[in-house]
């Protein structure tokens, strides 16, 4: 199963953006410091409502930053479980769907999660780690 994701932040950026559906722009929602920058690129799967009342938040594997912005068609290898603030807030995990399945580090995806945390002032839980079957399962249920 393939799928579109939206790239709101690239792979190495100290910035936060998010997608406003209003402006139909990127804006800038925080700037990491300490040296935080993001492990990977970070979009989101359109016309989808997760658990947290906003589209499926994606976390994007590969070895360069893809331009925020950018439409990128990509597959699914796995989800991470995650509360934010008591709220479920799960991320997809995924590479373009060209690529071969990339192997991720929970722990290290943990540490940035914690830092992430700490930054902003707020509680997120990392509840645990599931496969591409339950993620593809996930998507299919939340297209709207």
């Amino acid at each position: 199963m393939t799928f579109d994701v939206m790239v709101e932040i690239p792979k190495g950026s100290e910035n936060k953006y998010e997608y406003d559906e209003v402006k139909k722009a990127m804006v800038l929602d925080f700037v990491f410091k300490d040296g935080l920058k993001f492990l990977f690129n970070y979009g989101f799967i359109p016309n989808t409502l997760g658990g947290d009342g906003d589209t499926l938040d994606v976390i994007l594997l590969g070895d360069k930053p893809i331009a925020s912005g950018s439409m990128v068609k990509a597959r699914a290898i796995g989800i991470m479980r995650m509360l934010d603030r008591g709220e479920q807030d799960d991320k997809i995990i995924a590479v373009e769907a060209s690529a071969p399945d990339e192997k991720y580090d929970p722990e290290a995806l943990r540490k940035f999660y914690a830092e992430v945390a700490r930054q902003k002032q707020k509680i997120i839980e990392i509840t645990g780690f599931e496969g591409a079957d339950q993620t593809e399962e996930e998507i299919k249920k939340a297209m709207i």
